[in-house]
């Protein structure tokens, strides 16, 4: 069904990559500012901290305006 339906391939790929696009950012925060700028792991936590607050108040508006 899959490549039956160009729609449905069209959103697989989009979706897939959207999700890989989260997980790389999510996964090399604290890489980038631990050994980039020299930062420790707590404040290199902070950061990671704030970017999956972020994505849980964007998911969560997205869930209320599904509902709207």
């Amino acid at each position: 069904m899959l490549f039956t339906e160009p729609v449905l391939f069209v959103f697989t790929v989009w979706s897939a990559f959207m999700l890989g696009t989260v997980y790389v950012f999510t996964q090399s925060v604290e890489q980038v500012f631990s050994g980039l700028y020299g930062w420790t792991a707590s404040q290199a936590g902070y950061v990671q901290a704030a970017v999956v607050i972020g994505e849980c108040v964007g998911w969560t508006g997205v869930l209320i305006n599904a509902k709207l």
